[in-house]
């Protein structure tokens, strides 16, 4: 079936789709039951031809498919000639329509569509050249690629049966990854993982940091703390008082299609809320990639070289070590091979890529075959 999703009513759903399918921001699901598992698979590739047709045609030429989701901007020197780009009164449109995609079914282009959306103020010709990119690698994947286009979770019964599911939460970030204002990007991804071949990717973020970081070290907390915030917000027994919220969350404010993205994905896991009634236990973890931030938020919540980051960033160490033990996570120290938050940190090539996505179950090797 087909998900309209509206403002203000309930979500609408169809037996059949409809003629307006494509310019809806429509979702197909599908569940599928088998021997030892149960399949979700959101697809929005209708919605995605629509999207990637429109640009072909305001470009005025076939766009050429990219394995890379996001190209490295070409910082001029002061006092260059700032060219306004083509795109520049439409760069929004397309941006909130790729943005969409990556919220629901494509995590692996979210990085490259929230360094295009910082560039909305001030677009020239060289962020041309990147959205360009960034729909190519769209193409490719609806186009040449369609099982990717879709977002696989799988849950099997042996993991549940047995207890062996992790809830893991990976966190890094890029320290002065942004060429024109040197801030950082937080990125995160919260999944669910079983030995028995369970993937579920529940929620992820790409985020950019307030202030400029002076070591990797206070960027890798920021990161944690924008982590955490994002666990907190999904409620449940690990839900904190509104107070408490608002003083950890500081300046953010999350995007409509963040939250909607993160309801969808959640409902249609309904066997945690039963797991839960089971007393089934899940193991949380947070796996990050910088030692000083598992030494902080493991130990006391309190370190001299990171204690500037109440004011510059707004982050209370002891208030993050508190929610972390609230929560119950155990915090990790992860290799950076086999941290999958980068794949919403950096600009990474195709092969690097496919290697996260695996990680993260984005789509499975069963899913290719098919």
């Amino acid at each position: 079936f087909y998900l309209r999703l509206t403002t203000g009513d309930d979500p609408i759903l169809y037996s059949e789709p409809p003629e307006d399918i494509a310019r809806l921001i429509g979702i197909r699901i599908a569940v599928k039951v088998l021997d030892d598992r149960v399949t979700w698979r959101l697809d929005q590739h209708e919605y995605g031809m629509f999207w990637i047709t429109s640009f072909e045609e305001e470009l005025g030429r076939p766009l050429r498919p990219y394995s890379i989701p996001a190209a490295r901007p070409q910082v001029g020197k002061p006092g260059d000639a700032k060219v306004p780009g083509a795109f520049a009164t439409s760069c929004r449109r397309y941006g909130g329509a790729a943005l969409y995609a990556a919220r629901f079914t494509v995590p692996q282009m979210l990085f490259g569509v929230i360094a295009v959306s910082k560039r909305y103020t001030e677009w020239l010709l060289d962020d041309d050249r990147r959205l360009i990119v960034l729909y190519g690698f769209w193409k490719l994947i609806c186009s040449d690629m369609p099982t990717e286009a879709s977002l696989y979770l799988d849950v099997f019964f042996e993991d549940v049966t047995n207890g062996d599911l992790d809830c893991k939460l990976y966190c890094d970030s890029d320290h002065a990854g942004c060429p024109f204002t040197r801030r950082s990007t937080s990125g995160a991804a919260l999944m669910l993982d079983g030995p028995a071949g369970t993937k579920a990717l529940l929620d992820y973020m790409c985020k950019g940091q307030g202030s400029v970081q002076n070591a990797s070290g206070s960027a890798e907390v920021c990161a944690v703390n924008d982590a955490i915030i994002g666990e907190v917000e999904t409620g449940g027994e690990a839900a904190l008082p509104t107070d408490d919220q608002d003083r950890m969350r500081g300046r953010r404010a999350a995007p409509d299609a963040n939250s909607i993205g993160k309801a969808v994905r959640r409902s249609l896991i309904p066997c945690l809320i039963l797991l839960e009634d089971m007393h089934v236990p899940i193991r949380k973890k947070m796996l990050c990639l910088d030692a000083t931030t598992a030494i902080v938020a493991a130990n006391r919540g309190f370190s001299r070289l990171l204690i500037h980051l109440g004011k510059t960033a707004g982050v209370d160490l002891a208030a993050l070590h508190e929610y972390i033990e609230r929560l119950g996570l155990e915090v990790v120290k992860v290799s950076s091979e086999g941290n999958a938050s980068d794949l919403f940190t950096k600009c990474l090539l195709g092969p690097r890529i496919e290697y996260l996505c695996s990680i993260l179950g984005v789509y499975s090797a069963t899913a290719r075959q098919e």
